[in-house]
């Protein structure tokens, strides 16, 4: 079992993003809509305020991506809770930081004995849950 994405995102410690999705052109967005597998960099393009016109293609594309990847089916995923330290104020939230509650961030090895606790059980979809506040919350997968 791998937790880090530490080389994935180190892939794009020095990448300027505010550059890149400025260059992002019409051209640009009709090409990765017709190609049938997308690179990291195709996603982002289609992030970009150039592909505002093309909202409708998207979701048709991506529509057609679920079917044929998912088909008609509802997947449900189990939420194994990281961390619940939060900055965000969100009504609907236990997390919200006016919540008096106790604070925890798992460490690595807890995380790993509730992974292997949901699988026994036979769980096989998680869903990971973080508040809001990166500096304690998910730090330590990503370094």
């Amino acid at each position: 079992m791998n937790l880090s994405f530490s080389k994935e995102l180190a892939r794009f410690n020095n990448f300027d993003f505010q550059s890149f999705l400025g260059n992002v052109n019409r051209k640009d967005i009709e090409r990765v809509l017709l190609k049938e597998s997308l690179s990291e960099l195709d996603f982002l393009s289609l992030l970009s305020s150039s592909a505002l016109d093309y909202l409708e293609p998207l979701a048709q594309r991506a529509n057609n991506c679920t079917l044929s990847n998912f088909g008609r089916v509802i997947l449900l995923y189990t939420p194994l809770y990281i961390s619940n330290y939060c900055v965000n104020d969100c009504e609907y939230c236990g997390f919200h930081s006016r919540n008096v509650a106790s604070r925890k961030k798992l460490t690595t090895q807890e995380v790993r004995q509730q992974v292997e606790i949901l699988e026994d059980m036979g769980h096989k979809r998680l869903l990971l849950e973080f508040g809001e506040e990166s500096q304690r919350a998910c730090r330590q997968f990503l370094i």
